[in-house]
């Protein structure tokens, strides 16, 4: 995924040998993603998920932080130190990778940086 261009990437897909109408496509964070099925034995169907978001999103959101300039450093079987770097995908250096935190309907794209 490019996140400069906020599209699959046609060169890295061609290396990769993954078309492009074979990736997902990339929606907000806060999205309509469905309904939890009556066939999940939940206690509960047709509930909406409005929201998705990876590991170590997930892990900077639970945490509170929301402003450019935020760290959090996650210990366990890896180390993750991830900084909030705001509406700017810092290019990669120095084996610090931009990721996309989140992307809400309305307010854009908020990037942060991960090593």
């Amino acid at each position: 995924y490019d996140l400069w261009a906020g599209k699959w990437c046609p060169v890295m897909t061609r290396v990769f040998g993954n078309p492009i109408g074979s990736l997902p496509e990339v929606v907000d964070s806060n999205a309509s993603f469905g309904y939890i099925s009556p066939d999940i034995n939940l206690g509960c169907s047709n509930v909406p998920i409005h929201g998705v978001v990876a590991d170590q999103q997930a892990s900077v959101i639970g945490n509170r932080l929301f402003e450019e300039g935020d760290v959090k450093l996650s210990l366990g079987t890896g180390l993750a130190c991830d900084r909030l770097t705001g509406s700017y995908a810092h290019p990669v250096a120095l084996s610090v990778y931009p990721q996309i935190a989140w992307k809400l309907r309305g307010a854009g794209v908020y990037y942060m940086a991960e090593r």
